[in-house]
């Protein structure tokens, strides 16, 4: 079995990751939502790094 462990991610993947969340979440207006957002702070690099 695997071993499964958690990285802190670097300032740069702190962007990317950041851009996928609101990705993510911009995109469930084509499936259902009524408009284009998600949970507090899913577009915040800080909130993404804390």
């Amino acid at each position: 079995m695997s071993e499964l462990y958690i990285k802190l991610a670097s300032p740069e993947e702190i962007k990317i990751v950041t851009n996928i969340s609101k990705k993510a979440f911009d995109t469930d207006v084509m499936v259902g939502a009524d408009e284009v957002g998600g949970p507090p702070n899913y577009d915040s690099e800080k909130w993404h790094k804390k």
